[in-house]
């Protein structure tokens, strides 16, 4: 029970049953005290100055990844784009039915989906890795 009123008092045992801490003994308990949170905090600062470092080398690389990915979707699809328009120069426009002879097939907008997933994850990519980088700059 002294123990817990000691601790209620923020206080010592020692002080409530009356015995009396040398003053001189204070200062070199807070001193060491001290040190000893000054270590702390310092390994603190260099892991947590290590961890800012390796996150933005991880964002680094994917922001680079996911711009040379965007590049080659650009490339690619403007190639077939132009390969489009080699076969029929003299058009303006040109229509292409897919299907059978009866009726044209549907082409279902998941295909298109799923020609454009790859660039949408690669935007993400980047907008997050940018992101990501922003938020972990040296203040």
């Amino acid at each position: 029970m002294v123990i817990q009123i000691a601790e209620v008092l923020d206080t010592t045992v020692n002080v409530l049953l009356g015995e009396e801490i040398p003053s001189s003994e204070e200062p070199d308990f807070i001193k060491t005290l001290a040190a000893k949170l000054e270590v702390l905090n310092e390994q603190y600062s260099k892991q947590d100055e290590r961890r800012r470092k390796i996150l933005r080398m991880v964002f680094a690389v994917i922001l680079i990844v996911s711009v040379a990915s965007l590049i080659r979707y650009l490339i690619f699809f403007t190639s077939i784009y132009q390969m489009k328009n080699i076969g029929d120069a003299s058009a303006s426009t040109s229509v292409t039915v897919i299907g059978g002879s009866d009726v044209p097939a549907h082409i279902s907008i998941w295909y298109y989906l799923s020609v454009m997933k790859p660039v949408l994850i690669s935007v993400l990519a980047a907008i997050t890795s940018v992101v990501g980088l922003c938020r972990t700059r040296k203040n």
